[in-house]
C-alpha cells in the first residue's frame, strides 16, 4: 500500500453524454374540494416560487 499526503484543492470533472434529463423534484398536488381548471399560468418547465399563482379555478358543488 502507498501513502500520500492529503492535499486541499479544486477537483474538475467532465462528464459527456447524450439524452434527456429530468428533474426528481416533483409535487403532488391535493385538493379539497372538486373544481374546474379555467386557466393556467405557468407552462411546464417554467421555474416557480412558492406562493407563485400556478392556475385558476372554478369550484363546482357535488351531491351528498
Amino acid at each position: 500500500m502507498q501513502q500520500v499526503q492529503a492535499t486541499r484543492g479544486d477537483l474538475a470533472v467532465k462528464v459527456n453524454g447524450i439524452g434527456k434529463i429530468e428533474t426528481s423534484r416533483e409535487a403532488r398536488l391535493a385538493f379539497g374540494s372538486a373544481g374546474r381548471v379555467d386557466q393556467i399560468y405557468v407552462n411546464e418547465g417554467d421555474k416557480v416560487s412558492s406562493g407563485n399563482k400556478l392556475a385558476r379555478g372554478k369550484s363546482i358543488c357535488l351531491p351528498p
